[in-house]
């Protein structure tokens, strides 16, 4: 699988604009950032995977650790799901896929 992280700065580009990159490059996006989930499930935005981390953690490091215990269970549910990571559990939920236009389907056949 390949991963697509961006860190934060003065010019981050929007969430739409990172989850675009990331489908094209068929990535999956691991970010701390909950507007994925609104992309995702209230707009239906096509993605191939999230992960969102809501670690509670004192530092950085605490919190790599804690995600990398998860690791093995998050990289078995991938690519096809939104991932939500907590310190005591995952939740799981499978991405649907989305169709474009579905006038341009041939169902003849």
């Amino acid at each position: 699988m390949t991963w697509f992280g961006v860190s934060r700065s003065v010019r981050d580009p929007p969430d739409t604009r990172l989850l675009a990159i990331a489908n094209r490059e068929s990535r999956i996006v691991l970010t701390r950032d909950r507007g994925f989930g609104e992309l995702v499930y209230a707009e239906r935005r096509t993605a191939l995977g999230v992960i969102l981390v809501r670690l509670k953690a004192r530092n950085q490091w605490e919190r790599l650790a804690l995600l990398r215990a998860r690791w093995r269970e998050i990289e078995a549910n991938m690519p096809g799901s939104f991932i939500v990571v907590m310190n005591d559990r995952l939740r799981i939920r499978p991405i649907q896929p989305r169709f474009g236009n579905l006038s341009q389907l041939d169902l003849s056949k």
